[in-house]
């Protein structure tokens, strides 16, 4: 049987779509002057799958157990978001070097 119930579910999948939104802005705004390609999009999405699966692993459990298993509500949202940045990312580092290389 599932921990959560069908509400529960629901409301845990809204919250769970929300932190992850912002999660992955935010790491997003923090690593942005840090090119290190494709793989910032990799490294900031499972950074945020990480905190996000923690924060609902947390906001689940209750103090007579812990419900690890709460924490895959995240996954969906993080993939959806994931694939979002892979097909909207653009090379910083190309993109860098073509001003440059303009300004000479």
């Amino acid at each position: 049987m599932h921990v959560l119930s069908a509400p529960q579910f629901l409301v845990t999948l809204t919250v769970s779509i929300v932190t992850t939104a912002l999660v992955s802005r935010v790491l997003f705004l923090l690593l942005r002057r840090w090119t290190v390609g494709i793989r910032k999009v990799a490294i900031v999405n499972c950074a945020s799958f990480a905190i996000c699966y923690l924060l609902l692993v947390i906001w689940c459990s209750t103090p007579a157990g812990i419900y690890w298993f709460a924490g895959h509500v995240a996954f969906a949202p993080q993939a959806l978001l994931f694939i979002y940045d892979v097909l909207h990312w653009s090379d910083e580092e190309s993109s860098v070097d073509a001003e440059l290389e303009a300004d000479s």
